[in-house]
């Protein structure tokens, strides 16, 4: 047991996840016509792997890993109604992998910090649509209320059985902004004509560009956090990734994003100038990045200018009459509110028929107005409640790691004023990751770089 104890602080496991989740996503996505082959062959591999590590360590922080990394893996669209039938079988594994893993290590289970903001969005979300009629109401909110009590359940067990802290977080997130920028460059080779002239990126897991910013906005902070770490060789690569996945943010032509990265980001900048121990460092990477950024923007408008002038278009391309067609959902949603301001529609309530799809959801494009909708003023409540919590041990003995934390956050809430992001199920994921990994932290005030950590940062 010594042997698998040393095994489960061994990067190699850890890279190996990396690689077969990105293998999972890149087969199925270059070969369409056999893509559930591919599909079913990763879901059921990473699931095995899942499994395992449920059995041999004690630490689930590999389950962190895969849960992080694994809704990334699909190369289509995936909604409630064309879920794959094997990740049904794959979750039946894993959940078997738990019980058995509670039954051999007998953990225990302690309260999250965050556990209550999450308690009062269940609540909200089995009571969504409470005071109306939809079709199969009871059987889907009992469905919601199973869903609701399964999650808080295994938020509070990876809690609890994870040993991590702040550089096993960073190192995930830098991971995964990796693994991205690393599906944007496939998307790229695959798609050299359109790659810069459209905003119809697609990777698959991600519906819309939108998307793909909106994670990437979380990845920022860690990767350029791991890059202050870091030195020589090791830390260029670091803030030359950093770079990449602010081009990412820019080439997704996301306007909601751009704008959160330049808001948060900037305020970013400033508080690590003011500080002693990041100063110098943060003036040399933010000179060289602007100077790198301007030098490419440059040598495209010399040898490209249609090129240039088509990406200025698009960035720039914003109705401020209607908000780009955000103003009129917006109006809607303020006037159906009011006929339903306690309980809201339900999350299930907005499917329906839309150009021909049956299956069309009505997006909110904003996160609070999509929680005052779907689940009334007891949801929107319930999100506000949430945010104040996250926030608060963010600020609450402040230090560079929760200042990290706290402007991963600020950039992606931002975002959720333009769009939607609590409903995006990536998004809950990575958010509910951070959040588990950041738990034992919280109460601690740890000021300084630590001089040795138990995994590597990449």
């Amino acid at each position: 047991m010594k042997i698998l104890e040393e095994y489960s602080k061994s990067n190699i496991i850890r890279y190996f996840i990396v690689f077969v989740v990105f293998i999972s996503w890149l087969l199925p996505y270059t070969n369409k016509n056999d893509y559930l082959f591919y599909e079913n062959f990763g879901l059921v591999f990473v699931g095995i792997i899942a499994f395992l590590c449920l059995l041999l360590f004690k630490d689930t922080y590999y389950i962190l890993e895969i849960l992080l990394l694994v809704p990334f893996m699909f190369s289509h669209e995936m909604d409630l109604y064309t879920i794959p039938t094997t990740l049904y079988y794959v979750i039946g594994l894993v959940l078997l992998g738990f019980i058995i893993h509670i039954i051999i290590y007998k953990q225990k289970l302690k309260l999250p910090k965050f556990f209550i903001g999450f308690l009062l969005i269940g609540i909200s979300l089995v009571l969504g649509g409470l005071l109306i009629d939809y079709e199969g109401k009871i059987m889907k909110m009992g469905l919601l209320l199973f869903i609701v009590v399964v999650f808080l359940l295994f938020y509070a067990f990876l809690t609890s059985s994870s040993k991590t802290n702040f550089e096993d977080l960073a190192s995930l997130m830098t991971m995964l902004g990796l693994m991205i920028c690393s599906q944007i460059a496939m998307y790229a080779i695959i798609n050299p004509n359109t790659f810069l002239t459209d905003k119809n990126m697609h990777l698959g897991w991600a519906q819309a560009s939108n998307s793909t910013a909106m994670i990437l906005l979380l990845c920022v902070p860690f990767v350029y956090y791991n890059a202050m770490k870091n030195k020589g060789f090791k830390a260029l690569m670091l803030y030359a990734l950093t770079v990449i996945e602010l081009l990412g943010i820019i080439v997704t032509y996301s306007r909601g994003a751009i704008f959160s990265a330049l808001v948060a980001y900037f305020i970013f900048v400033i508080v690590l100038i003011c500080m002693k121990e990041t100063r110098k460092k943060t003036l040399i990477f933010c000179s060289v990045m602007l100077g790198s950024i301007l030098l490419i923007g440059f040598l495209i408008f010399l040898r490209k200018p249609d090129l240039f002038k088509t990406i200025v278009t698009i960035i720039s391309s914003i109705d401020l009459k209607n908000l780009n067609g955000r103003l009129p959902i917006y109006q809607e949603i303020f006037a159906k509110f009011k006929y339903q301001p306690i309980f809201g529609y339900s999350v299930f309530y907005l499917y329906g028929e839309h150009n021909g799809n049956p299956n069309f959801y009505f997006w909110a494009h904003n996160t609070f107005l999509q929680a005052a909708y779907t689940l009334g003023g007891v949801g929107l409540f319930a999100m506000i409640y949430h945010h104040i919590e996250k926030y608060y041990h963010c600020f609450r003995h402040c230090d560079l790691r929760k200042i990290v934390l706290f402007f991963a956050f600020l950039a992606s809430d931002i975002y959720g004023f333009f769009d939607v992001s609590y409903f995006f199920i990536n998004f809950m994921i990575v958010l509910v990751i951070m959040l588990i990994m950041s738990d034992s932290m919280v109460d601690r005030n740890l000021l300084s770089f630590p001089k040795k950590v138990n995994k590597s940062a990449v």
